[in-house]
This record gives C-alpha cells, structure tokens and sequence, in this order.
C-alpha cells in the first residue's frame, strides 16, 4: 500500500505498458523462487506465469472499474485465486 498511487498510475497509463510487464516478471520471479523446488516440474513454471500476470491484471482491472468493485472484494478474489493456483502445483 505504500506505492498503491505509483502502482496505479503504471497501471492506468498506455505509454508505461512495459512497466507492467516488468512488474509481473518480478512477481513470477518471486513466485518461482519462493515456491518452486530443483524439480520442479515445467508447467509449475506456467501456472506461476498465469497467476503473476492474472494478479496484475486484476488490479489494471480495478483500477478502471473501482466504481464496480470494492477494494475487499479485489483482494478476497486475489485471495482464492491463489489458492486454487498455488493447489494445482507439484507436490
């Protein structure tokens, strides 16, 4: 939340789009590096890739539709969305 300002404005302005990709690059690498193991299988990588660039997603989303969605409710989805993502990696 300290960004949240920053992060919104990268969100909303066209001419920053690579900004966004940067920023869900960092994420799946975070994830990767967080929750994937040496054998780790290859579509772990996918399903890490979906929920990186998903959860970015949801925010530009929000960002343009915050009349239509509450905060509580974009971070309750964000929620299930990475259970049911994180579930279907390799044990």
């Amino acid at each position: 939340m300290t960004n949240f300002e920053g992060f919104k404005y990268l969100c909303l302005n066209r001419q920053q789009h690579h900004l966004v990709e940067d920023l869900q690059q960092m994420l799946f690498d975070t994830l990767c590096d967080t929750l994937l193991t040496a054998h780790a299988a290859p579509a772990d990588r996918l399903i890490l890739s979906a929920l990186a660039s998903g959860l970015i997603n949801t925010y530009v989303y929000w960002f343009s539709h915050d009349d239509q969605i509450t905060y509580d409710a974009l971070t309750e989805t964000n929620q299930q969305l990475v259970k049911t993502q994180v579930a279907l990696l390799t044990k």
